[in-house]
């Protein structure tokens, strides 16, 4: 009885055992999958998400602006274009957005028509837009010469935006005044009771900005000893003071204001002055550190480049041409100015190529200084059939050098090849002119008279009547 009490003991402690180790199995499943489990957040971290995510959104679209903004600034538009493009739309990124600032470029690339046609998409036509674009719009309208709309454009932007204009639109007011030509003393109106040592900024350079643009700076100029010394210390009134001499023809005023300054528009204009008194090595030193500091600057590209012409700086003139900015109407004419360049540096193949697409693809291919290098280019690279091509072209446009060149082409062998030689085609010491000359030894002919000349006028005298009878 003994031993089953015992074995019934031994299965309870086993049986107990084995449940033991189940539930301290289930416990540990449950620690675990208690240490995996994703609760709920609250609704106060939904909420820091939520804003954590607006936050990068926008911190992304304002590098994204600013990256469009700069390539504005640094003259590169095609490159701000393909990103405003290419850009995905985005809640804060909109249709609107994109082409407002493509409207921007086309107005600052000369493309007006092109910048109306932006700001006068469907979604640029919302209440919201258009206190943003209605001064672009306005001044669209009145290059294109569309006074009228450009009028009631102007009215209806001056209500949307009142208050935001800190110089309250004192610019736009006179330029639409001028342009529409309503009043005749617009163009006087802004400087009527001016006292420009009493104007502080932003007003102060927006007067100097005003009266060079209306070409009143001397109306200003005799105001200007009076201004205070916080004026003369701020670059960008200096750089309008400067202007204003230059304007007025005190050359020595305008370098002295602009002496030590480094920024653009005080190189150009340094660069000017030495211009206007043909010093030409230190004006073109001014416009490359113009350059430097703005590379796409089309002033400085447009004077730099007849200096380097004169300077014979015919490599860093070509590179000048390529960074112009030009119309398609005058990419050509481009071409032709980076031809001559190369042409100059002797480079013929390359120029050649050059001209090649200039005839390919303007109707201004058979102008005489395309046909002129054309010509030119050819002879140097022994080019026989264009050189005989564009030679005859030219000498039909009546330049000279051409139809000398066409002469001796037709006559002697191989023109091309000698006409580039520098030692004489013949080879002789001897000049023949001094030779022939100084050589001849006088032999007068000797004359025999067989019948006197004396004697044949006798003769003839006696035979005619000079005092006939009278009858």
């Amino acid at each position: 009885m003994r031993i089953y009490t015992v074995i019934i003991c031994l299965f309870l402690i086993n049986a107990y055992a084995n449940l033991l180790n189940d539930v301290k199995k289930q416990r540990s499943d449950i620690y675990r999958l208690r240490g995996t489990y994703n609760y709920p957040p609250s609704e106060d971290e939904q909420r820091l998400k939520t804003l954590s995510a607006v936050s990068q959104e926008t911190i992304k679209l304002s590098s994204f602006i600013a990256q469009v903004k700069k390539y504005i600034i640094n003259g590169q538009y095609e490159r701000a274009k393909t990103l405003l493009i290419n850009a995905d739309y985005t809640k804060n990124f909109t249709r609107a957005i994109q082409y407002r600032y493509l409207a921007l470029i086309n107005f600052i690339d000369g493309n007006y028509k092109k910048s109306l046609e932006f700001l006068n998409k469907k979604d640029l036509q919302t209440v919201q837009a258009q206190d943003k674009i209605c001064l672009l719009k306005t001044l669209n309208l009145l290059i294109i010469e569309n006074l009228q709309e450009a009028k009631f454009e102007w009215a209806k932007c001056k209500n949307l935006t009142s208050g935001k204009s800190i110089t309250n639109h004192t610019w736009m007011t006179a330029l639409v005044g001028v342009k529409i030509n309503e009043n005749k003393n617009a163009i006087n109106r802004p400087f009527e009771g001016l006292s420009i040592e009493n104007e502080r900024e932003p007003f102060l350079s927006l007067f100097l900005k005003l009266s060079i643009y209306l070409n009143k700076q001397d109306e200003v100029i005799s105001r200007l000893k009076y201004l205070g010394v916080n004026a003369y210390e701020d670059i960008k009134i200096r750089e309008l003071i400067g202007m204003m001499y230059f304007r007025s023809g005190e050359l020595i005023k305008a370098y002295n204001m602009l002496e030590d300054l480094t920024t653009p528009n005080a190189n150009n204009f340094k660069g000017n002055i030495y211009l206007a008194q043909d010093k030409y090595e230190l004006a073109y030193a001014q416009f490359k550190l113009a350059l430097k500091n703005k590379d796409n600057s089309q002033n400085s590209l447009e004077r730099i480049i007849p200096i380097a012409w004169i300077l014979n700086q015919w490599k860093d003139g070509a590179n000048f041409v390529r960074k112009l900015k030009t119309n398609k109407q005058s990419s050509f004419f481009q071409k032709a100015l980076e031809a001559a360049f190369v042409t100059q540096e002797k480079d013929y193949q390359f120029a050649s190529l050059i001209l090649e697409e200039i005839v390919r693809g303007s109707r201004n291919s058979q102008s005489l200084e395309v046909n002129q290098l054309y010509a030119y280019n050819s002879i140097m690279l022994d080019d026989k059939t264009k050189s005989d091509l564009y030679s005859n072209r030219s000498c039909n446009q009546k330049d000279g050098f051409n139809c000398w060149f066409r002469n001796y082409f037709m006559l002697w062998k191989d023109i091309t090849k000698v006409i580039k030689q520098n030692k004489d085609i013949i080879e002789n010491d001897i000049d023949l002119i001094d030779q022939y000359t100084s050589s001849f030894k006088e032999n007068p002919i000797k004359e025999t008279e067989y019948v006197s000349q004396r004697d044949i006028e006798q003769l003839e005298n006696a035979n005619i009547d000079l005092l006939p009878e009278l009858n």
